[in-house]
């Protein structure tokens, strides 16, 4: 298990804690997918997702948080540095959990991360991002599941007369 100097993560004032966030994480262009099978399979299933529901943030402390996901899914948060957070979530591996580092690969102003932006780069591999271009329920679903194209998804789902 991973371990934080939390005043390295966050000011100390304990007055802060607990926090209550809510962040409007399933709408247009606010999550990427590659280009890829797996992530073909991701946005498949991230259409179902309704996009007008905030993804909840509760953080106990500076260095310890739980995020409700989309879909019933959660996730606990332990702060490693400033730039990475462990998460935990309770569906598999040898102790019942599954692990996934979160790193920060650009900074809150736009600019890249000096050490983590090129690794993210190098992880790419020359894969492109693929984002939601709206929030419509309807577009993302006909889109990304039933392989539609702009045309037909916006006949379908009442952007354009039948026809």
């Amino acid at each position: 298990a991973a371990s934080a100097d939390a005043s390295a993560v966050a000011p100390s004032s304990a007055s802060l804690f607990p926090a209550r966030l809510s962040a409007p994480a399933a709408r247009a262009r606010r999550a990427a997918f590659s280009n890829t099978l797996v992530g073909r399979v991701a946005m498949m299933l991230a259409s179902s997702v309704d996009p007008f529901d905030d993804l909840g943030l509760l953080f106990f402390n500076a260095s310890h948080g739980f995020i409700g996901g989309a879909g019933g899914a959660s996730w606990f948060l332990s702060a490693i540095d400033q730039d990475r957070w462990l998460r935990t979530a309770g569906e598999g591996g040898d102790d019942g959990n599954m692990y996934s580092e979160l790193v920060r690969v650009i900074f809150e102003d736009g600019s890249p991360h000096p050490q983590h932006w090129p690794s993210f780069v190098h992880h790419m591999a020359g894969t492109k991002p693929r984002v939601f271009t709206t929030s419509d329920p309807c577009m993302r679903i006909c889109g990304a599941q039933q392989f539609g194209t702009c045309f037909s998804c916006q006949q379908e789902c009442g952007g354009l007369p039948a026809g």
